[in-house]
C-alpha cells in the first residue's frame, strides 16, 4: 500500500467459536452430500464402507493430510506476496495467518485463498486418472478438499460482498477490510 493512503474499515471477520462452528458444519454438510453423491453415482453401500474401521482409518489420515497440505499451500501462497507466516489451531479451526501486516487485494486474496482447492483438486483428478484401481480415494481426496476449502469460499464471498476494491488485513483473530478513504 502506498504512504498517504488512508484505508477506513469496512468490514471484519472474526474466528470466534460462533463462526468456526458454523463454518466447519457447512464443511461437514457438503463432506456428507459429496461422498453419498459420489456412492451413489458409482452404486457403492454407504454402510459397507462407514461400517469398516480400516476404511474409516485410512480416510481420517488422508484427511490429517490433505488438511496439512491445503494450510501449506495457503502459506506457499501467502510468502508469494511477501508474508510472514503463523500457522495455528483455534476453535476447531487449522489456520495460515499473515502476521506482517500486508494489507491485500481481492485478486491476492483469491490466489491465496483459492490455491488449495485449485491446485490439490487437480492433482488428485490427475492422480486418479494415472492410478486407476485407486480413484476411489482420490475421490475422497478431492471431496474432503472441497469441504476443507468452503471457509475460504464463504470469506471470499464475504470480502467481495465489501467491494472488489476492498483491502484485506489478515490478523491473528480473522480478516479486516478497508476501503480507500
Amino acid at each position: 500500500m502506498k504512504r498517504g493512503v488512508v484505508l477506513t474499515k469496512i468490514g471484519e471477520f472474526k474466528l470466534n467459536k460462533t463462526n468456526s462452528l458454523v463454518i466447519n458444519l457447512i464443511s461437514l454438510l457438503v463432506f456428507v452430500l459429496a461422498t453419498s453423491a459420489f456412492l451413489k453415482l458409482y452404486n457403492l453401500n454407504f454402510l459397507n464402507y462407514i461400517l469398516n474401521i480400516n476404511f474409516l482409518l485410512l480416510i481420517f489420515c488422508l484427511f490429517v493430510i490433505i488438511i496439512i497440505l491445503h494450510e501449506f499451500i495457503h502459506g506457499i501462497a501467502y510468502k508469494f506476496f511477501g508474508a510472514k507466516l503463523k500457522f495455528g489451531f483455534k476453535h476447531l479451526n487449522i489456520y495460515t495467518a499473515d502476521t506482517s501486516g500486508n494489507v491485500y487485494g481481492t485478486k491476492e486474496m483469491f490466489v491465496i485463498m483459492f490455491s488449495p482447492l485449485l491446485f490439490l483438486s487437480a492433482l488428485f483428478i490427475i492422480l486418479s486418472y494415472f492410478f486407476k484401481k485407486t480413484y476411489f480415494y482420490f475421490a475422497f481426496c478431492t471431496i474432503f478438499n472441497m469441504a476443507c476449502s468452503i471457509g475460504d469460499i464463504i470469506l471470499f464471498i464475504y470480502m467481495l460482498s465489501k467491494g472488489g476494491d476492498c483491502k484485506i488485513k489478515d490478523t491473528n483473530h480473522g480478516f479486516l477490510m478497508y476501503k480507500k478513504s
